[in-house]
């Protein structure tokens, strides 16, 4: 297979097999996302290009963030600190390592805590957050930027 591509049934097993061996309470934002769209999406489907599983990633990232706190451990000295996300000015990249700025700036080493992860899995779950690679592609193709999920039409 090539470089560029994932094989989602492979992707699946080493997830399941780090969230097994994983003891930690703090998780890598990146890996939380993995898992969190594995979960939502289903069983692998296939090969894709890592483009559209990075763009996955990043749109689980949203989910989350809209969901829980998000943490970067970027600063030794301050240790883990709460990170501020406006989705307007901001945008995660690299399949949810990076957190990216209008202004250029870059925030890395994201985490949130691993009790919270399946709660929010739940709630994604039940939404029915529409995690398909096409609309994943065509949103973002269009824009040049991972696309952000679908906001619930506002029923008043």
């Amino acid at each position: 297979m090539a470089e560029d591509q994932v094989d989602l049934d492979a992707e699946l097993r080493r997830i399941n097999g780090m969230w097994q061996e994983l003891d930690l309470s703090c998780i890598p934002l990146a890996f939380a996302s993995a898992m969190a769209f594995h979960q939502v999406y289903g069983s692998g489907r296939g090969v894709v290009s890592r483009r559209d599983y990075d763009d996955a990633l990043n749109l689980t990232a949203v989910a989350l963030s809209r969901l829980i706190a998000v943490y970067t451990t970027s600063d030794p000295i301050a240790g883990r600190v709460p990170v501020q996300i406006d989705l307007r000015k901001q945008h995660f990249a690299c399949g949810a390592t990076e957190l990216r700025s209008a202004d250029g700036s870059v925030v890395r080493e994201l985490s949130l805590n691993r009790g919270e992860l399946l709660s929010a899995v739940s709630l994604i779950k039940r939404a029915g957050l529409p995690f398909s690679f096409a609309l994943v592609s065509s949103l973002s193709s269009q824009s040049g930027k991972p696309a952000e999920p679908p906001r619930a039409h506002d029923e008043r």
